[in-house]
């Protein structure tokens, strides 16, 4: 080995690797080890051919004094010496950088980085709650076995046996109870009453001085006069004003709610610009989008056991947000008393869940409430608060299925859009009562529809159905009878799947002719339609904070502002 290194050229550069093998095999040889001792020499295989010239190597000083001196003087940041290998990498790591900087090329990684920093997407500032990240379920115990697969008698309590309608439950004593599954269901729905009357508006996620700060700026802006800024009349005018809205500009996004949105609602204040969204669980939050950098701008309440399916700033009165739930019930938010009350609650035995409900802009004393059964209910708000047990004015059998929304034309408040699982659209007259039969049935559609709104004009009724459309009918689909025009029908892509809230296009406002809808589209974005020139998209709102899709939005009633709502809880403002 050594005879190979003595008669090879001195001008050849030897590679690191052989370098290595050589000073390890000098090490042996000086310590006297044996454990090589009568074992052939391995043979090393020298490159075929030189490195390329100007290219700094470790083995340019191999066996020179220069080299096992600087290495002997290598100390590292605390002063220890360093072994050998550890000195050999800062060496190659030391020629390398000369290299790059003979080449001018020392620069070029600050520079490169810099230029994927500016590509890089940006992310949203933490607002609002924080993430709620699941915790790991491992645990160091052993694995749970069955004592049933084992053979192993229950100790205590256990069921006997279960059938579909039928669980009998034995303990030491024989069997216990019998048909547990009815006595089950009660108890559940019973605990869906537990919720008081009253609710004090105690936010869970701040102090009680913030909060209460919060709730007196609330009943400022309800004093106040609200003073809407004119409407244009032109479309194009409209469009171009819609593609001024941002996102990004002022990280107008917070998380307001845990879990996902069913609905969301801009407060009618325009010195204020405060949106509220209700979610899965139950739960109200209500954003000061405007507050200062250091304040807390999410304010979080409890006043439902499930879904908020449906919640209305009270149109006389600015002050009461009203909310409707899956719970079965109906709750008033008053911030001058500062109290959630509960206004209204439905048999669920007789008449199922409550799915959606609205107040009538043109008759404020006038509620509606739709259930999972497809029933329709009138309240008469006066008659509704604590401790009375207000009854329906009339109970309509709507749908055949669940009824998804209703909603009381604006121009026209005796007219009543419903919408149902079932297929079907239909326009109902309330004037005289109880109706007998709908003076429109607008379908089937095919599939179920998710909504069905009147636009503040009374002139067009919008509807999003699971058949990938959005369908416009002019007012002469309820005034014209069986001659009544056909719709419009816009292709649009409405499969939200299983875990996202299913898309409602809703009308703005202030402008009769604009709707907004949320989009599955890549990247994500809100989609503005106009009715005018025959139903034509006129706007799409995206922005690098915007990663998801927007299921649930609403339009501020007195400004340009825009607001979207997911399915992780988050609100999104386009102003």
């Amino acid at each position: 080995f050594f005879s190979c290194l003595l008669f090879y050229p001195t001008s050849y550069k030897m590679s690191s690797r052989a370098e290595r093998a050589a000073k390890r095999q000098v090490a042996k040889t000086e310590e006297g080890a044996p454990e090589n001792e009568g074992m052939p020499a391995k043979k090393m295989k020298l490159p075929s051919s030189p490195v390329s010239p100007g290219c700094p190597t470790l083995c340019d000083d191999v066996g020179t004094p220069q080299l096992l001196a600087r290495k002997a003087k290598a100390r590292g940041p605390d002063g220890e010496e360093l072994s050998e290998l550890e000195a050999e990498r800062i060496s190659i790591m030391a020629n390398n950088a000369a290299f790059l900087e003979n080449l001018g090329l020392a620069d070029s990684k600050s520079a490169f980085r810099a230029v994927v920093d500016q590509k890089t997407v940006k992310k949203a500032a933490v607002k609002g709650l924080g993430s709620t990240r699941r915790t790991s379920s491992y645990s160091d115990e052993p694995p749970r076995r069955s004592g049933r697969l084992t053979g192993a008698k229950p100790s205590g309590f256990y069921i006997d046996s279960e059938t579909a309608s039928r669980i009998q439950i034995a303990g030491p004593d024989g069997v216990l109870a019998d048909n547990a599954a009815a006595r089950g269901k009660e108890a559940v729905r019973q605990s869906a009453r537990e919720i008081p009357e009253i609710l004090t508006l105690e936010s869970t996620n701040t102090t009680d001085k913030h909060g209460a700060d919060f709730l007196a700026s609330l009943c400022a802006l309800s004093s106040q006069a609200v003073d809407a800024a004119p409407v244009s009349d032109s479309v194009l005018t409209y469009a171009e004003k819609v593609s001024r809205l941002d996102v990004d500009r002022g990280e107008t996004v917070a998380k307001v709610v845990p879990e996902r949105i069913y609905s969301c609602a801009f407060h009618p204040s325009t010195s204020k610009l405060l949106v509220a969204a209700g979610d899965k669980q139950g739960n109200l939050g209500l954003w000061n989008v405007d507050a200062a950098a250091e304040v807390d701008p999410v304010f979080l309440y409890k006043p439902h056991g499930s879904v908020i399916g449906a919640l209305q700033y009270k149109p006389d009165d600015s002050s009461k947000l009203v909310t409707w739930s899956y719970d079965g019930t109906v709750r008033c938010m008053d911030v001058v008393k500062g109290e959630f009350a509960r206004m209204f609650v439905v048999n669920e035995d007789e008449h199922g869940w409550v799915q959606h409900g609205c107040l009538s802009e043109g008759d404020p004393n006038a509620m509606y409430v739709a259930t999972s059964q497809g029933k329709v209910m009138a309240v008469d708000w006066r008659q509704c608060g604590p401790g009375a047990a207000p009854k329906p004015q009339w109970t309509l059998p709507a749908h055949l299925k669940k009824c998804n929304t209703v909603h009381s034309s604006p121009a026209a408040p005796h007219l009543l859009a419903t919408c149902s699982l079932d297929g079907s659209v239909k326009v109902w007259d309330v004037r005289h009562g109880r109706p007998k039969a709908p003076v429109a049935d607008l379908g089937p559609h095919g599939r179920s529809v998710n909504s069905a709104f009147f636009n503040a004009a009374g002139t067009h009724l919008l509807s999003t159905t699971m058949n990938n459309t959005l369908c416009l009918y002019g007012e002469a689909a309820w005034t014209g009878g069986a001659k009544g025009g056909s719709p419009r029908i816009l292709s649009h892509d409405n499969q939200t799947g299983r875990w996202l809230s299913t898309l409602h296009a809703v009308w703005n406002p202030r402008e009769s002719h604009a709707f907004l809808v949320g989009s599955m589209q890549q990247p994500r974005c809100l989609e503005v339609y106009s009715v005018d020139g025959g139903g034509r998209r006129i706007g799409v709102l995206r922005g690098e904070l915007l990663g998801s899709v927007c299921s649930r939005n609403c339009w501020h009633p007195n400004l340009d502002i825009i607001c979207g709502g997911n399915s992780s809880g988050k609100l999104y403002v386009f102003r």
